[in-house]
């Protein structure tokens, strides 16, 4: 794969991904810590990895068996991966500021007090670092991807400026 993935200029939430000249790509929501299913099912369609991609629009952790795998899935060159709900309460509770308007715990985010603090905080970083929507060019024209809502009527408008914290409340 030849392709490109740059942070916008103008908002840095939003990760740019240039077209797959090689493969297919493919979307996925909410793994939620089922990396096991999530391999079967790509094995299932055929996936190949050194020209596929896999794009993820978020909640990678929480709930499955698996969560504790999401490094490892984040260091694959072809999965791409938004910040979705239970990614952001992981990171805040990983880095130590907890989102105080719902307890990560009940929601499947006890597998991180199970870690040792090195890698709560690795995991921590990464879900951190995570785009809030990733635009994927395709020879149709852009494909615009988040977790939960786009806080625009027209997706251009994502391009054009930071998003507030009402808008990234939308896109998570």
């Amino acid at each position: 794969m030849t392709a490109t993935a740059r942070r916008s200029r103008t908002n840095p939430h939003l990760l740019h991904v240039g077209a797959n000249e090689a493969g297919r790509d493919f979307a996925v929501g909410d793994i939620h810590g089922c990396f096991g299913a999530l391999r079967q099912a790509l094995d299932s369609i055929g996936f190949v990895e050194s020209r596929d991609r896999l794009f993820s629009v978020g909640d990678l952790v929480d709930r499955g068996p698996e969560s504790d795998q999401v490094l490892d899935w984040l260091d694959r060159p072809w999965f791409y991966a938004i910040c979705g709900n239970h990614d952001f309460m992981i990171w805040r509770s990983a880095l130590g500021n907890p989102y105080q308007e719902v307890n990560y715990l009940d929601h499947g985010g006890a597998w991180l007090d199970a870690l040792d603090p090195d890698r709560q905080q690795r995991i921590g970083d990464r879900l951190a670092a995570l785009p809030l929507a990733i635009e994927v060019a395709t020879p149709d024209g852009a494909v615009g991807l988040v977790h939960a809502d786009c806080p625009y009527d027209d997706w251009r408008d994502m391009r054009g400026q930071p998003l507030s914290p009402s808008a990234q409340d939308c896109c998570l």
